[in-house]
């Protein structure tokens, strides 16, 4: 079978489970709310049903927000750092970085920020988790190939190099 399977759990970028885990926008009062453990408690849940619907051996990882820039209150990545261990506890395979600001708080994060913007927050996140770690931020060959040799992350993602030129990889 050709192409790799896995389940990646998008929890970034202000999308509902990233809402439950932003203590800029939680404002839960229940068993979801408050501490980073509550806000994460949906998360880790979801992680529970899908690990007992594939098992143990497939591959699952988590896309997550390294920070909410801009967002008064919003988490850190001190708290990015503290869910990924508890996403590697909860048998996460990978985690792949990204962030989310109040500047720009969709998914589509504009050509003029500099390349590799978000490297550092998944240097942040390697430095206490035992699995792989994923980094974006709009990324050439060249950089990720300097990020990996650096030891900086795993793993490098890269969408709209892809989607602008899809035999990338190949050349």
């Amino acid at each position: 079978k050709a192409g790799f399977d896995g389940v990646e759990i998008h929890a970034a970028h202000g999308y509902l489970i990233a809402q439950f885990l932003s203590s800029a926008r939680n404002r839960r009062k229940d068993g979801y709310g408050g501490e980073l453990k509550n806000r994460a408690r949906f998360l880790l849940e979801i992680v529970s049903a899908i690990r007992g619907s594939v098992g143990r051996s497939y591959p699952v990882w988590c896309r997550i927000n390294g920070e909410e820039s801009g967002l008064a209150g919003g988490n850190t990545i001190n708290d990015a750092q503290e869910l990924a261990r508890m996403l590697e506890g909860a048998g996460v395979n990978a985690i792949n970085v990204s962030a989310i600001s109040a500047t720009f708080p969709s998914t589509c994060w504009p050509m003029s920020l500099p390349q590799g913007w978000a490297v550092h927050l998944a240097e942040g996140v390697k430095k206490v988790v035992n699995i792989p770690v994923m980094a974006v931020g709009r990324i050439t060959l060249e950089l990720g190939e300097r990020i990996l040799q650096e030891e900086k992350t795993d793993l490098i993602v890269m969408g709209r190099a892809h989607l602008a030129d899809p035999e990338l990889v190949n050349k």
